[in-house]
């Protein structure tokens, strides 16, 4: 006798919303702990961010350290969830082991080779890794620090466009 087959009834698929966020960040003191709410503009347009989970975070980066420096000097990005004020974000130099979704040092020179003043430097990031962010008062942060210990007083210029796929609840 043949076995009997069990029908499974599909699970309906989330629906999947894109963010985009455009940054431009000039002359930021190095050592200066930078952040931006990357739903934002989500929550601008009316979403409510409560049980959404963020799948997968795009960007598109550019620097620059608009004095003569040298490799030592870098730039330090995460992600991270976090309450939506700012004083509650983790620093990534000085808490590397917080649970960043994403973080990486960015060294000047290490795309051009350049270390001249305002010599541009920049990136991509395909950032997988998933975060549900399920309190009222949370959001996703991107978190950013230049820090500069062979240059003296030097100043910073950070532009990006952040595309965050969001899983709706």
């Amino acid at each position: 006798m043949a076995s009997r087959r069990r029908s499974f009834t599909p699970t309906p698929r989330r629906q999947r919303v894109w963010t985009d966020t455009e940054i431009a960040d000039d002359g930021f003191a190095e050592d200066a702990l930078r952040s931006e709410d990357l739903l934002a503009s989500y929550k601008a347009a009316g979403g409510s961010t409560q049980g959404v989970t963020v799948v997968r975070t795009l960007i598109w980066y550019s620097f620059l350290i608009n004095e003569t420096h040298t490799m030592k000097d870098l730039l330090t990005l995460g992600l991270i969830k976090g309450t939506a004020a700012t004083a509650d974000v983790a620093d990534p130099d000085l808490e590397p082991f917080a649970d960043w979704a994403f973080h990486q040092t960015h060294y000047s020179g290490l795309v051009t080779g350049l270390v001249a003043a305002d010599s541009p430097e920049g990136g991509f990031i395909d950032a997988k890794s998933s975060r549900k962010v399920s309190e009222v008062g949370e959001t996703w942060w991107l978190i950013y620090k230049g820090s500069a210990p062979t240059t003296t007083t030097a100043t910073y210029d950070f532009k990006a466009r952040v595309r965050c796929l969001l899983l709706l609840p």
